[in-house]
């Protein structure tokens, strides 16, 4: 099967970078350390009262997914906003354009080089989030449900990148427009939640509905990114 060279090359510099190993050893660490604090402080609790409180592993879980999943918010668009606007800047998109790559080539290219990085991340956090499951109260469906919306969301987010990407033509504003997308984006989403009794829609309907509609937002910001690049 014939690779993508665009993401071929973006891979291959990714492997000569050490930012994504130090992001994953950063992000591991701090999970690590709010789980051995967690655990700590429950158990010296537990000594001295005798009583163990299992809502704080509850607790925990939830500010750990927090924290992963505003990581996975930054990182999408920092990722992928530069990815076309820097390619105009550094005077290669006209080269790129004048190959027999088609536009379609390039924005996948450039997104599955972001998703793939976004996608090691996750991956390197499960064996911290799955320790959570040790103690009961979460199951690992719950687990494997937000990481589905985790990779969706990044998906979400690096299509609106892309798309800004390709409509301006300096990063910042790239960068910039994708995060006030990005932040209105899930800002209505977090609001409609809140109004889900009037809507008659349950928490499960509607993270189901969320899982169907990020995907085809997605690919109507990658169609359009596509589009402008596409010569007149």
């Amino acid at each position: 099967m014939k690779r993508n060279p665009i993401y071929q090359k973006d891979e291959l510099l990714s492997n000569r970078s050490p930012i994504l190993p130090v992001l994953m050893l950063s992000t591991n660490a701090v999970l690590a350390f709010l789980v051995l604090i967690n655990i700590y402080s429950v158990s010296g609790n537990a000594a001295q009262t005798g009583e163990i409180r299992y809502s704080a592993f509850l607790e925990l879980y939830y500010i750990l997914l927090l924290l992963l999943f505003l990581l996975i918010l930054l990182l999408a668009p920092a990722l992928s906003a530069p990815a076309i606007s820097g390619e105009r800047e550094r005077k290669t998109l006209s080269l790129l354009l004048s190959t027999a790559l088609r536009p379609v080539d390039i924005i996948l290219g450039k997104l599955f080089s972001v998703l793939s990085s976004i996608f090691l991340l996750l991956l390197s956090t499960a064996p911290i989030l799955a320790c959570t499951l040790l103690y009961g109260g979460i199951r690992f469906p719950e687990l494997f449900l937000f990481l589905l919306f985790s990779f969706l969301s990044a998906l979400f987010s690096s299509s609106l990148g892309l798309f800004f990407s390709s409509a301006q033509k300096s990063s910042t504003g790239a960068i910039a427009s994708t995060y006030i997308a990005e932040f209105l984006s899930f800002g209505l989403m977090l609001l409609l939640f809140f109004f889900l009794p009037e809507l008659s829609l349950t928490p499960l309907l509607y993270y189901i509905l969320l899982c169907l509609i990020l995907p085809l937002l997605s690919i109507l910001f990658l169609t359009l990114a596509c589009l402008r690049l596409s010569p007149p």
